[in-house]
């Protein structure tokens, strides 16, 4: 059986792809992972927010999350940022 049992860290750093990717995740695939560091990007007004439906996810799958946005002063169309996630 070839199938992986757990991940201790994913990272994601993949230019504003990263909702895609995280939203094909399974459930069951997200179980396995313990920590997750993932940059998101809000480079338009239909990202907006995206970021905090990545996060909502994170904590119904009982994970301690924390953000941090990379511009906090920036134009609102420029949102980038980092989410931190452990597996409580």
């Amino acid at each position: 059986d070839n199938k992986i049992k757990k991940i201790d860290i994913l990272k994601m750093d993949i230019e504003g792809a990263e909702y895609k990717v995280f939203n094909s995740l399974k459930q069951k695939e997200l179980h396995k992972i313990n920590k997750i560091i993932l940059e998101f990007h809000n480079y338009s007004t239909k990202q907006k927010k995206s970021h905090l439906n990545i996060v909502k996810k994170l904590r119904k799958l009982n994970y301690k999350v924390n953000t941090e946005n990379a511009f906090p002063l920036s134009l609102p169309l420029f949102n980038m940022g980092i989410i931190r996630a452990i597996k409580k």
